[in-house]
């Protein structure tokens, strides 16, 4: 059974369902917890029974769901050591019929459980970058991982404006951190730091004016327009894996037998950043979009990715477990978004991909993803 858990998730869930006031009802119950933890241990010779109740209540809020059943079982518990020490612990009663009545009115539901569940992902994983900017000249295994790929990215770069520094790391952490502030949204700043060093240029390319040789967007020197751009179409890219997460990894889970070799694994957020997949608007609309024509490019992300002590499982746990009433409160409004096929295809732009691409002397198989394109008719 599952454990009962307190924790916003939850109560949004369970106010759903219980007539009183759902934060009102669990912080009630934090308090009285707390209460009886306070009165026995005001009493030495109550150290025996407190220890067993306090083992008792352990593994149910550990081990099993707190529902109605369980809670009556503790009830007469508190009442066995109630009745040895009267005196000392009578006003305890009073509560614990008040809480346990309010109890039965409502069992945990899956749909409680699923909330919960995801809920303490989601703040575990937030609280593994958000307000937590890596430095450059920090001693962590992150922060030299970091340290690393900067050299390594202003090795290969010769225009000054182009070059990273820990002012450009402190900003990328700014924008993750005011997209979530603002939407929601987790765009892991470590990510970019990585996509950065797989572009190869300093910059995330995202300039429709300065074309790269493959026809794609190209270098953007200012800075700050290339990381809004960036976040831009990343954002969008989130949005479209939370609605369509379902149908990407079915798509790709049906054509990683191995004969197309960039076909593989469960489906993942990254590969779904990568191929030409729905990015979401701010305006309702999902175009089907590439990010990079590179074949290695998820996969070299994914691995840099690694460095920073986390991997894209967790992460795409994180943005697939994410509501979609999440993306229409950020639009501001209802949206039918259209409906795509997602199906294994030719690399976009790969025929015209040469040098630097990984795509020479492959066949059309090997080159191919997963694209998504738009069932007739809607």
């Amino acid at each position: 059974m599952a454990t009962r858990d307190f924790t916003p998730g939850t109560l949004d869930v369970m106010a759903e369902n219980l007539d009183t006031n759902a934060g009102s009802f669990w912080d009630g119950v934090g308090d009285f917890f707390t209460k009886v933890g306070n009165c026995f241990n005001h009493y030495q010779n109550l150290n025996e029974d407190m220890s067993n109740l306090t083992n008792y209540l352990k593994n149910y809020l550990e081990l099993e769901d707190m529902g109605a059943k369980e809670f009556s079982a503790l009830m007469d518990e508190v009442c066995r050591v109630e009745k040895a020490h009267e005196k000392k612990v009578l006003a305890l009663k009073d509560r614990m019929t008040g809480i346990s009545a309010s109890l039965k009115q409502h069992e945990i539901t899956p749909k409680e459980k699923e909330a919960a569940e995801y809920y303490r992902e989601q703040v575990e994983y937030l609280h593994s970058w958000y307000g937590k900017t890596l430095q450059m000249n920090g001693s962590s295994p992150e922060e030299v991982h970091l340290k690393t790929l900067v050299d390594e990215i202003n090795k290969k770069i010769k225009d000054p404006a182009l070059k990273w520094n820990q002012e450009k790391v402190d900003e990328v952490w700014r924008a993750c951190e005011a997209l979530y502030d603002d939407c929601g949204l987790q765009l892991d700043p470590r990510l970019l730091i990585c996509i950065i060093k797989i572009e190869g240029t300093g910059s995330f390319n995202t300039s429709a004016v300065n074309k790269a040789g493959d026809g794609q967007h190209g270098v953007e020197k200012d800075f700050s327009k290339d990381i809004v751009a960036a976040n831009k179409l990343l954002m969008g890219k989130l949005m479209g894996y939370i609605v369509y997460h379902e149908e990407f990894k079915a798509a790709v889970q049906a054509n990683n037998d191995g004969t197309y070799e960039f076909i593989t694994g469960e489906g993942d957020i990254v590969q779904y950043m990568n191929w030409q997949t729905p990015k979401i608007q701010l305006d309702g609309q999902a175009p089907s979009q590439i990010y990079a024509g590179n074949v290695y490019w998820a996969r070299d992300v994914s691995k840099l990715f690694e460095g920073f002590g986390v991997t894209v499982a967790d992460y795409d746990k994180v943005v697939a477990g994410t509501d979609v009433s999440v993306v229409q409160n950020i639009l501001g409004k209802e949206v039918d978004f259209p409906e795509y096929e997602f199906h294994a295809a030719f690399q976009p732009l790969d025929a015209s991909n040469t040098t630097g691409y990984g795509n020479q002397n492959k066949t059309e198989e090997q080159r191919s993803s997963i694209i998504a394109t738009p069932v007739k008719g809607r």
